[in-house]
Parts: structure tokens; sequence; C-alpha cells
């Protein structure tokens, strides 16, 4: 708009350049549009558009100096030409400066989008982390964290910020032993630590990485807290498994040794059973051989139990496993003055197990049972019963001993919770067992008072 009101002064302006009555307010309007086309231009599309503009309507203002053409040598040392190439050489400078300027000024405002969206992405980024993550300052200050840190440790960002790292994450008044963030200043390097935290029991290898300043100094560092507790207690667990793997290796090349002299005990007495002899020699006799015969029975469930099963679910007879599991455990109950009753339905015999599984969960029941009715009151009453339900077969095992009290229940079939004195008990047994049955499509509980005896519940599916 502002060019073609440029033109038209000038075709105006070339009419009455011999001093027409328009000829003082043309010129004054035309050199204004001039410069406000270039100024607007050069500012909405770049200098480029500005000197194109500008040589558009140059060459409308200039025309009016070259027609007619006998006039040129007079128009052309005008003050009004001489003022007007002034004019169009500012515009041409003014176009290149705000030109320039518009271009910085757009590079700018893509360079805060840009890193507002970097921000915005860093900071999703920082907060999606699900283990916490510290900033702290050279002295351990905290300067800012993710919003893991809030779940761990029960403060905002707002309320840690500025305190010291250990005050906020270990709740004392100075570094822990060994700290991360002080063996990393000491050596340039990322450092790490497992720490156990006494208030939760847990378990947490710290890292604290370095951030370098321009001059090479360490500036801040970054902490990362990662809970290790499973992991750990994964690896505590196979690495007791793999020593109950070799104790039940073990035990079996120690059955097979003893098998070997057992058979020719059982051999030669039979041989001498079968000879006549006085009363009193052949009663001990037959209490050689049937000694001989519970000790065979003793090793071929020793080798059963420690014998390497390929796991496989089958159909197996649970009422059979039980009186098995039970005669391993016969010589235990009878010097434990622990007595066994059996309450087992011939229709609840058939499940679809791992019968080498199944097994270890019946061992470890009982062997339950009994240490707690020998605490209790040396021996006691051990009851197991089997039924159907519905789709289900239900195995009970009921003691008389210590019983357990209902604030702890919960927390018997978690990893290395154990009820007995340090030493005696791994608290895995239990876990394990709980595991088993869950695979199996099972259900595992507990009902029990303290003082009044424990009964463990295991639902398994009914074999088809």
């Amino acid at each position: 708009m502002l060019v073609g009101l440029v033109g038209l002064l000038s075709v105006l302006d070339g009419v009455n350049l011999s001093g027409g009555q328009w000829h003082d307010l043309f010129i004054p309007v035309q050199r204004l549009a001039y410069v406000l086309a270039v100024m607007v231009t050069s500012w909405r599309f770049g200098a480029g558009a500005g000197w194109l503009t500008g040589g558009i309507m140059g060459a409308f203002i200039l025309a009016k100096y070259f027609f007619p053409v006998e006039l040129i040598p007079v128009r052309i040392v005008s003050f009004n030409f001489l003022v007007e190439l002034g004019m169009m050489a500012f515009g041409g400078i003014a176009s290149w400066f705000i030109g320039k300027y518009r271009e910085s000024e757009l590079k700018l405002h893509q360079s805060e989008t840009d890193l507002r969206t970097a921000i915005k992405e860093w900071t999703e980024t920082f907060n999606s982390i699900t283990d916490p993550i510290l900033i702290l300052d050279s002295q351990q200050k905290i300067l800012r964290g993710n919003l893991a840190c809030n779940k761990t440790f029960g403060a905002g960002l707002e309320g840690i910020a500025g305190k010291y790292c250990y005050q906020v994450i270990h709740g004392i008044h100075e570094p822990i032993p060994n700290c991360p963030h002080i063996e990393m200043v000491r050596t340039g390097q990322t450092c790490s630590l497992e720490y156990l935290e006494p208030a939760t029991e847990s378990i947490y290898e710290i890292t604290a990485s370095p951030v370098f300043g321009e001059k090479g100094d360490i500036v801040a560092s970054v902490h990362i807290y990662r809970d290790i507790t499973e992991t750990k207690k994964m690896q505590e667990r196979l690495i007791i498994t793999d020593r109950m793997a070799s104790l039940g290796e073990l035990a079996a090349g120690i059955a097979h040794e003893i098998n070997n002299p057992l058979t020719g005990i059982l051999g030669f007495a039979e041989l001498v059973r079968d000879r006549d002899l006085p009363d009193d020699i052949r009663a001990d006799v037959d209490t050689i051989y049937r000694e001989a015969q519970r000790t065979a029975t003793v090793v071929r469930n020793m080798l059963t139990f420690a014998r390497r099963h390929p796991h496989a679910m089958e159909a197996i007879n649970l009422n059979e496993l039980i009186h098995r599991t039970l005669e391993f455990r016969k010589h235990d109950h009878a010097t434990a003055n622990i007595k066994v009753m059996c309450s087992l339905e011939p229709e609840a015999c058939q499940v679809t197990a791992d019968f080498s599984q199944i097994q270890q969960v019946l061992l470890n029941l009982i062997l339950n049972a009994e240490y707690s009715m020998k605490q209790a009151h040396s021996g006691g009453n051990l009851n197991i019963t089997t039924r159907r339900l519905n789709n289900f077969v239900q195995l009970t095992i009921t003691d008389d001993g210590l019983g357990i009290d209902k604030s702890i229940a919960g927390k018997l079939f978690n990893p290395f919770f154990t009820t007995k004195p340090e030493g005696e008990g791994t608290g895995l047994g239990l876990a394990i067992c709980h595991g088993i049955i869950q695979a199996h499509g099972g259900n595992i509980w507990i009902e029990s008072e303290a003082g009044s005896g424990a009964t463990f519940f295991v639902e398994l599916p009914l074999a088809a």
C-alpha cells in the first residue's frame, strides 16, 4: 500500500514539479511513505525485501527527474534530487540494520523457544526416572531433585533444597562413613557405595558423579540412589539355593555310601534268619534286620529328596507323597515325642503338581511345625488332613506349638523374614513355599494365634 502511495505521489509530483499548488504537500508525504515502507518491509521480511522495496519506490521517485529529457541537466543538480538520493541511501542502510536486528531477534526468539522446549523435555525426563536423583553443590547441599525424591525421602524439592544431603537422606548431621561424594571430590571420578539404611533396612547403591566447571574444577555432583534390596535378597537366595544343591549332592553321596554296606547287612541278616537258631538269637537277628530295613527306607527317602528332578507338572498322589515325607521324619518324631495324626480323603489324592517341589513344601511345613512344638513343650500333636473343595485339594498341617501373633502372620511369606533366633533360620523357607504354590496355580496361607498353635492351608488344583 505504501509502495502504491509513493508511486501515485511520484506521478502527481511529476505533474506539479514546476511549482503546482500540491507540490509542497506531495514531497514530505512521499518521503515519509518511502521511509515507512522501507522500514516496515525490512522489519517484516528482512533486509533483502527492504532493499527491493526501496529500489522500486526509488525508481518511482527518481523517474520525475528524467522526463522530459531536456530538463534532466537542470533537475539532477537540484536540491530535492540530492535530498532524495540521500534519503534512498539512508533507506538502504536503515534497511540493512533493521533487517539484521529483526533477524537476530527472530533467532533469539527461536533459541528461547528451543531452550524452553529442551528444559521441559529435560525436566520431564528427569522426573520420569524412578530412582531418586539429587544434584548437589560442592559442599553437599541439595540444588534440586526429581519427583522420586518425594516418595523416597518424604519431602518435595521446596523442603530439601539448600539442606545437606546426609540430613535429608540419612537423618544425621555428618556424612556417612566412606561417603561417595567425599571420595568423588578426592579422586575426581564417579564413586559408588552400598549402604544399609538402618531406619528402613533397605540397601541402596549410591552413585556420585562429578560435574566439572570451565576451569576443570568440580562445581556440582549428581547422586543416584538405587534401591537394590530385592537384588541383594535374590543374590542371597541364589547362594543359599546353590548351597542347598551342594548339600543335596553331598546327602546323595552319603546315602550311596551307606547303601552299599547296608545291602550287605540286609543280605547276610536274611541268610542268618533262614538258619535254625535259638529263639533269643533269632530275636536279635530280627532286630538287626528290622533296623536295617528302617535305615534302608531312610536312605531311599534321602536319595529321593536329594535327587535333582526335572520340573514337570503331572498328576501325583498327594496322600502317598504325604506318607513318604512323614516316613522321612518318622524317627525324629519318635525321639521328639511328636504324635502324627493323618486324615486323608481318598478322593483328594490326585493333584496336578511337580513332585519334588510339593515334597519340598511339605517337608518345610512339617519342619516348621516340629520346631514350634519342640520350643513350646518338647513335643506335641501334628495333624495333617486332605479334602476336596470343588476343583482344588486342600491340605492342612496343624500343630499345637507356639503359634504366631496375628500382627506378624502376614509377613511370614516375605523373603528373609523369620521368627527364629539369629542363626537358626534363613527366612527363605516359607517364601519359597509361597512361590512354589503360586506357580502351581494354588494358594497358601496361615491361621494362628500366639500360644495356640498354627494351621497352614495349601490348595492345589485337582488333577483332571
